[in-house]
């Protein structure tokens, strides 16, 4: 799931604001948490790449859990971090579509697989769709949602049976 959500997190944040930093929050019946619990911050040294940090208690570790790079093509590649230090092969690969959106490709050894395991989707409320794939066709129904909640930030909403939940799961906030 952690996969899941920072794909989700890395197409927000390259998505819209390139050189922006993101804070995710949990929430708890709408209410989000004052800590966060990842940030997405631009690499200090690397153009077009990424940081993914965990937070524990809003105190965020000292090294990145993952590092996301965008390509010229708009391709995003997800690396997993050991102590920092970023991994060879990508553990997923977030490709544009020619009508818009993207699909998520995981990868085995670097490459990614034939069929897509998400489609990211924009949708008619300014947002993104989140759709999940079986052998490579698209659910019907989004399994989440990314909804403007203001000007900086973005509720994400879990959809069970294609209904939107109430309160968002989680709010990914711009910090400028």
């Amino acid at each position: 799931m952690k996969i899941v959500f920072l794909s989700i997190l890395a197409f927000a944040c390259c998505f819209t604001l390139r050189a922006q930093t993101f804070h995710t929050f949990p929430t708890q019946n709408g209410i989000s948490s004052p800590f966060p619990t990842q940030s997405v911050t631009p690499a200090p040294n690397r153009a077009n790449t990424f940081h993914v940090y965990e937070h524990t208690n809003g105190i965020r570790n000292i090294a990145p859990s993952q590092v996301i790079q965008v390509q010229p093509n708009g391709t995003k590649q997800v690396f997993n971090t050991r102590n920092g230090i970023q991994e060879i092969t990508p553990v997923q690969v977030i490709k544009p579509m020619p009508n818009g959106g993207s699909q998520v490709f995981q990868t085995q050894s670097g490459i990614p697989n034939i069929v897509p395991s998400q489609t990211i989707q924009p949708n008619s409320r300014g947002g993104i769709d989140v759709f999940q794939n079986t052998n490579g066709i698209q659910a019907i129904t989004p399994i989440k949602s990314i909804q403007p909640v203001n000007s900086n930030s973005y509720g994400v909403f879990q959809n069970n049976n294609g209904i939107q939940s109430v309160f968002p799961n989680s709010v990914i906030q711009r910090k400028d």
